[in-house]
């Protein structure tokens, strides 16, 4: 996926740890610039839902990752359509335990709304508590 490195979102994220999403470096590949995420330490919130479910306390701790990533997209100027809400996108931290969200600030119809994520995640809780 090709991204324009000269604009305030890619800069943003490359170079300012913006709180709850991941850092990424840009590196030119064939001539074109591309996003490399830092995944050191951390996994895909999809491999960690297929091991486990969500109890009441822990989906509570995803909405309020949820809503302190709407925050920071209004408190840093980004646009939240750019935020990948999917669970193979968004990476938990193994030391922390928070959600990481992905920003690609590029239209490419990957990014799924906030509704389909919300939708993917309530099929994990465990109704039983």
């Amino acid at each position: 996926m090709v991204v324009d490195r000269n604009t305030y979102s890619s800069t943003l994220l490359e170079l300012v740890d913006v709180p709850g999403f991941m850092k990424y470096d840009i590196r030119v590949l064939d001539d074109q610039s591309v996003f490399y995420y830092k995944l050191r330490y951390r996994t895909s919130l999809k491999q960690v839902l297929g091991d486990i479910q969500l109890t009441i306390e822990k989906m509570e701790r995803v909405l309020g990752s949820i809503v302190e990533v709407l925050y920071q997209t209004e408190n840093y100027l980004l646009n939240p359509e750019y935020v990948m809400w999917r669970s193979d996108t968004t990476f938990v931290e193994v030391n922390s335990g928070r959600l990481l969200f992905s920003y690609y600030p590029v239209k490419n119809g990957e990014q799924n709304s906030i509704k389909d994520f919300l939708i993917e995640l309530i099929q994990f809780v465990d109704k039983r508590d």
